[in-house]
Formats: structure tokens, sequence, C-alpha cells
């Protein structure tokens, strides 16, 4: 399956300014084995407006010391991936997340940082 979604916000007020979601899956469609092979990717990109905020690193939130810029126009690119098994009754998968190591929070001062995630899940089916 192939997906796309495009907002564009055309408000200087607002936070976010374009925000895109490319998504692929693919999947065996028909196989004599037990399991299911899958995998797939979703690509995100987000363009903040030129904004101030709240400094994250101020102990008072309600602070009015917001001379710090939140960013420029730049463009956030994030890139997740999957693969895994599905089973009649259990879905094992590994997931790779922020493989471009994009920052997530927003911080003038860079303190905080997100980096590419790695980690393996277990879904069980019930019947009901």
């Amino acid at each position: 399956s192939f997906h796309i979604n495009y907002n564009y916000y055309n408000q200087s007020d607002f936070l976010i300014k374009n925000h895109t979601v490319i998504s692929l899956k693919f999947a065996d469609l028909k196989s004599e084995k037990r399991y299911q092979r899958f995998g797939g990717f979703n690509y995100k990109t987000i363009q903040f407006n030129d904004m101030r905020v709240i400094d994250l690193n101020d102990i008072s939130l309600y602070s009015n010391n917001l001379s710090q810029g939140l960013h420029s126009n730049d463009l956030k690119n994030y890139l997740d991936f999957y693969v895994g098994l599905q089973f009649e009754k259990f879905v094992f998968s590994w997931h790779f997340i922020n493989v471009l190591e994009e920052d997530f929070l927003i911080n003038h001062s860079q303190d905080f940082q997100d980096s590419y995630i790695q980690y393996f899940s277990i879904k069980w089916k019930f019947d009901n």
C-alpha cells in the first residue's frame, strides 16, 4: 500500500507551515508458509514557521523571556522503516526510527537531541 498526506497551513501564528507524510508498506500477498513477510517505511517532512517559543531550559515555563527564535524555515526530515513476520497469533517486527538522526525537540540551545533508535516488537493477536 502507498499513502501520501500533504498539509500546508497558511497562518503565520501557527507553529507548522508544511507537513508531509509518505508511507509505503509491502507484504506477501499469498504464501504457502505459516507466516507473511512485511515491511515498509514512513517518511515525514515538517517545515516550521519562524516563530518565537518558550525556552525549554528556562525553569519558569511562563517566562516572558522569549527572545530566542525557534529556528529558520528549515525542513526537518524523519525516516522510519520496519520489517517483520506475521503469524496467525503473533507479529514480530524490527523498527528503525529516525534513521536520518533529525532532532525531534525544538530547542534553540540544542541540549536535547533525539537520535536514531532501533527496537524489536512482539504483538499477540487475540481471538476475540
